[in-house]
């Protein structure tokens, strides 16, 4: 991968400004391995993990201050990576955490240098936290694993 698709979400996390504890659980797909936890705290992710071939899956916990609803940071997060870093938006459908909450999935793409990758973003809120579930890679490479990418997005567990 030429150039990582993981970039913080500069104006959602801008208004996100710190982080919460661990309030979440979630299985990573098949194949994929838990990176350095160090390496995760430093980049402002509470897990990340990744397959040998580059698929990575991650979650980003922060605080919901100032209070945002689940439309406002949709849309705060669209914009970003859609008017400000070229992403197109391929779809946006409801999505439902394993612990009942209700949420949405985006799912981008983005090419580059000829590549064409894929970034999926799963978004819950709740009354004191944001919960950012992120997963992409080349497209090649992250499409025979979707099935298994979007199991693993429903069965976040908020606690």
């Amino acid at each position: 991968m030429k150039r990582t698709l993981f970039a913080p979400v500069a104006l959602a996390l801008a208004l996100l400004a710190s982080g919460c504890g661990a309030g979440f659980s979630l299985d990573l797909p098949p194949r994929f391995i838990e990176l350095d936890e160090d390496a995760q705290e430093a980049r402002g992710y509470a897990l990340r993990g990744a397959t040998a071939d580059g698929v990575v899956v991650s979650v980003r916990e922060l605080d919901n201050d100032p209070k945002g609803d689940l439309a406002f940071y949709e849309e705060a997060i669209t914009l970003e990576l859609r008017d400000r870093r070229g992403y197109a938006l391929l779809d946006a459908d409801e999505l439902r955490a394993a612990s009942g909450e209700a949420g949405r999935l985006l799912r981008f793409g983005h090419d580059e240098e000829g590549d064409s990758y894929v970034y999926w973003l799963g978004l819950f809120v709740t009354e004191d936290a944001v919960f950012i579930v992120e997963a992409g890679g080349a497209e090649s490479v992250f499409a025979p694993r979707e099935a298994e990418v979007l199991a693993s997005f429903r069965g976040l567990r908020i606690d």
